[in-house]
């Protein structure tokens, strides 16, 4: 394909956090030079900008099924492994005002190779958010914390006394995603921003996609104003989110802070655990960390809450989910908590 040779593109856009200093920074560790099933790299073209094509080829697995189908037909019947690919491009963008930040594009089920920590949470959404006006917006999803919670993730929240219960019971309603079109000149974009991510849509040539991702960045970094359906809640970020960290361990130790634990925006998800240790109960994930806290008192009486907050930011929180693929992100972004501060209330959702 050259160049400027143009068809419908639907890109899948994040953006990756300021700890990106190279390329590689953006994978999982397993995925990386130094780790155990190495992706391989190939540069991509400057035609098309700054950056780096992470892959693996050539993946097989069995589907689930196969053995059911075994079964029926006396082992008549041969299920073939299904065979996959994925791949992410990472690109090195500049921002108007010279800002340098890593941006990627995921192929397939790439975004499986990407670490979950080195990207925006809100990126996707608040660039939609920004850019859709009232009259454009085609789809908009939300979030209760109460139907989601205990229609999908039930087995995992535990509720202590009355905050979260009030939250529960609040109806409070939370933006996740919006969707619908936005002109830049001539060119007409469909968006769909779900947190984190962003999906472009339009007639273009990959020529194309450096300024866009450019122009994405420079959408998020402005100051532009938000429909208030999508700033109900204010991310908090500095010192503050520190102070709240540390406000919120202290309290889990001592069991005055109450907590859940749930697949983060609360998708349905199967055989959810923790990696918090190799032999751990086979608990829920909230009985596991109340469980590990126990365990970490009773042999260290000074167990404090910076070791228990940098555990829970290094622990991942695993699932099974569509395709029977594994897939993990960090405890800390799966623990939903209600704290009051300083007078001020809190609510820690999606990290």
């Amino acid at each position: 394909m050259s160049d400027n040779k143009k068809s419908m593109l639907c890109l899948s856009i994040r953006l990756h956090t300021k700890s990106v200093k190279k390329y590689e920074d953006v994978l999982k560790s397993e995925y990386k030079s130094t780790g155990n099933n190495p992706v391989s790299s190939t540069t991509i073209s400057r035609s098309f900008g700054n950056g780096k094509v992470f892959s693996l080829t050539d993946l097989t697995n069995r589907p689930k099924w196969a053995g059911e189908t075994a079964i029926l037909t006396n082992n008549k019947v041969d299920i073939s492994n299904n065979s996959f690919s994925k791949a992410v491009a990472v690109f090195k963008v500049e921002s108007g005002n010279g800002k340098k930040r890593f941006m990627s594009l995921t192929f397939g089920r790439g975004d499986s190779l990407l670490d979950s920590v080195r990207y925006i949470n809100d990126f996707g959404r608040n660039v939609a958010a920004k850019k859709i006006s009232g009259f454009k917006v085609t789809a908009t999803d939300s979030f209760q914390i109460t139907d989601r919670i205990i229609q999908s993730a039930k087995q995992y929240v535990s509720m202590q006394n009355v905050g979260i219960e009030a939250l529960i019971n609040s109806q409070s309603e939370f933006a996740s995603s919006i969707s619908g079109n936005f002109t830049n000149g001539e060119i007409e974009t469909r968006l769909h921003g779900h947190d984190e991510l962003l999906k472009a849509t339009r007639f273009m040539g990959w020529d194309e996609v450096k300024n866009d991702l450019q122009y994405y960045l420079n959408v998020y970094l402005s100051r532009a104003t938000m429909a208030g359906w999508a700033t109900r809640v204010t991310k908090i970020n500095g010192g503050l989110k520190q102070k709240l960290d540390s406000a919120l361990t202290k309290g889990m130790i001592s069991g005055r802070v109450e907590y859940a634990i749930a697949w983060s925006t609360f998708r349905e998800v199967n055989l959810l655990t923790t990696t918090l240790l190799k032999r751990i109960p086979d608990i829920s994930p909230t009985e596991q960390l109340s469980w590990y806290i126990k365990y970490r008192q009773t042999k260290d009486p000074n167990y404090n809450s910076d070791q228990l907050s940098s555990k829970i930011k290094q622990t991942k929180l695993v699932a099974t989910v569509e395709g029977d693929q594994p897939e993990n992100i960090p405890l800390y972004r799966g623990i939903l908590a209600d704290l009051v501060f300083e007078k001020q209330r809190y609510l820690l959702y999606n990290g």
